[in-house]
C-alpha cells in the first residue's frame, strides 16, 4: 500500500514482453464484484480513488498475446 490517502501502490515480479491486468474488489468471494482498474506493462501499478479506511482486495494476471494467466491470489489491504 502507498502512503497517500486513497491510493494503493501495487508491485509484483514481471517478465519481459508481458502486460498485466489489475483488478480490485470489496468482497473476493463474489466473482462478479471484481472490476478492472488498469492494464500495464510495468511491474507496478497505482490504484487511485479508493476510500480511506475501506478494505480492498487486489489481484493481477499476466497477458501475452491472446493468452492470459490465472489470476494471482488476492491480496487484502486497507486503504490509507
Amino acid at each position: 500500500m502507498g502512503d497517500h490517502s486513497g491510493y494503493a501502490d501495487l508491485m509484483w515480479h514481471s517478465q519481459p514482453g508481458r502486460s498485466f491486468k489489475v483488478q480490485v474488489c470489496n468482497d473476493p468471494m463474489n466473482d462478479a464484484g471484481w472490476r478492472q482498474v488498469g492494464v500495464t506493462t510495468s511491474s507496478s501499478f497505482t490504484v487511485k480513488d479508493l476510500t480511506s479506511g475501506t478494505k480492498y482486495w487486489f489481484r493481477v494476471c499476466a497477458i501475452l498475446g491472446d493468452l492470459q494467466s490465472e489470476w494471482c491470489g488476492a491480496v487484502e489491504c486497507m486503504a490509507p
